[in-house]
């Protein structure tokens, strides 16, 4: 069974969280340099280095969930936990895109939410699609 909203939201969540996690890794390094022996400068790193961490774990739960797109019901409802977890970090990452007040991270927290609300919806309509199935 095909589930064209779990392909979609897979690839939205992994071009947006790869480039969001290129850009963060940058904006470390670059706080490193600026920061290096300042005062609070740990506490911008910490803070820093979790965004990123956010944004590179829902990149690798949205590359994981596009494997569900294909699978049959069963497979599908193994890889139903990973779809929740890429929606939650998707929507977490949005949060934080959309506190850096930059139009590009915007736009991109625009997709991430986007690609939560599609994989949250494909989850949902899963089982009425099995009791479609088991009727046919």
């Amino acid at each position: 069974m095909k589930r064209p909203m779990t392909l979609t939201a897979g690839i939205l969540g992994t071009v947006a969280n790869a480039v969001t996690s290129i850009l963060m890794a940058i904006t470390v390094v670059a706080l490193l340099e600026a920061f290096a022996g300042a005062t609070g400068a740990a506490t911008v790193m910490i803070v820093a280095i979790l965004e990123l961490a956010v944004f590179v774990i829902a990149l690798v739960m949205s590359i994981i969930a596009i494997t569900a797109w294909a699978k049959n019901a069963e497979a599908f409802k193994k890889k139903k936990a990973i779809l929740i977890v890429a929606a939650v970090f998707n929507l977490i990452g949005a949060i934080l895109a959309f506190i850096t007040v930059d139009v590009f991270y915007i736009i991109l927290a625009l997709v991430m939410i986007a690609t939560a609300v599609l994989f949250i919806v494909d989850v949902a309509l899963e089982g009425k699609r099995v009791k479609t199935a088991a009727q046919a």
